[in-house]
This record gives structure tokens, C-alpha cells and sequence, in this order.
């Protein structure tokens, strides 16, 4: 698999990227998480700007069977320097759709947030992300991302956007 990804074309987004967004290229974070099998992508637009919806593929739905329908990814704004990731995934009072929401989601922060990034917040989503109760929300900003991690009735949402 790795060596397919490495013969894909190579990106058309400059090395460096733009200033405010949240430093996350699509063309990567696709490459990666297409490789793992558990995820597949449609494009389109969200309110006005490009964007891309990873939902869980074959692969991912035998991993992940109590959050398979319901949970995706969108990847929002310049495929370069994206400005919003929102993470959804079905949620309820039993412990596997809080593991398996947890597990999916560490597998897309792998693809998509760096690595300075990574520990901390997920450290921060084991302490919080079952903390949340219905309605409420809470927030972490680590270097220049924030996270917003909110719940429903029957979803757990995660907003990243550019810290302020």
C-alpha cells in the first residue's frame, strides 16, 4: 500500500502553507487515510467552500460497526490550507460507541494533525471526550488549532479551526 501512495502524483499545494488556516492539506490527509482502507471521500461544498466528506468505507465499517452510520469528516475550505475539519460520529451511553468514536477519530488525527499536536490532544480527548454531557461543550487550544468538542442527543461533534 505504501508504495502505492507513493507513486501518486505529488501535491500541487506550495510546501509552506498559507497563513490562517490550520496547516492541513487535503491531498495528504486524503492520501493517507484512502491508504488505510477505512475511509472514502466525496467533494463537494459547505456553505460556499470546497469541501470534502470522508465517510467510513467497507474496511472501516467492520472495524467501527456501532458508529458506521452516522460518522464523518469533513475537511472545509482551500484544499491547501484547510480552515475547518468537523468530525461527527454517532454517540450514545454504551462504551463501544464512545471506544470506537475515540479509535476512529485517532486514526484521522494520525493522517491530518502534527505530531507536536497529537499527544496532548489526545490526552485531552480521553479525559473529556465522555465527560461531555448533552448540550454542553468543551474546549482546548493547542499551538494554533482549537478544538471544540460538543454533544448531542445521539452525535459527538469535533470542530477544529484556527486558533484566534
Amino acid at each position: 500500500m505504501i508504495e502505492t501512495l507513493a507513486a501518486q502524483p505529488t501535491s500541487a499545494c506550495p510546501s509552506t502553507p498559507t497563513s490562517g488556516g490550520l496547516g492541513i492539506q487535503l491531498d495528504r490527509a486524503k492520501s493517507v487515510l484512502q491508504v488505510t482502507g477505512q475511509f472514502e471521500f466525496s467533494d463537494g461544498t459547505a456553505n460556499g467552500q470546497p469541501a470534502s466528506t470522508a465517510t467510513l468505507a467497507s474496511g472501516g465499517t467492520s472495524a467501527f460497526p456501532d458508529i458506521a452510520n452516522g460518522f464523518s469528516a469533513q475537511f472545509i475550505g482551500d484544499p491547501c490550507d484547510l480552515s475547518r475539519v468537523l468530525i461527527m460520529a454517532p454517540y450514545t451511553d454504551q462504551q463501544a460507541t464512545v471506544d470506537q468514536g475515540l479509535a476512529a477519530v485517532n486514526i484521522l488525527f494520525a493522517a491530518i494533525i502534527p505530531v507536536d499536536v497529537q499527544l496532548p490532544l489526545l490526552t485531552w480527548l480521553a479525559t473529556d471526550y465522555s465527560a461531555v454531557t448533552v448540550g454542553g461543550q468543551k474546549q482546548n487550544t493547542i499551538k494554533n488549532m482549537q478544538f471544540t468538542l460538543s454533544r448531542s442527543q445521539t452525535e459527538m461533534t469535533l470542530e477544529i479551526v484556527p486558533a484566534k
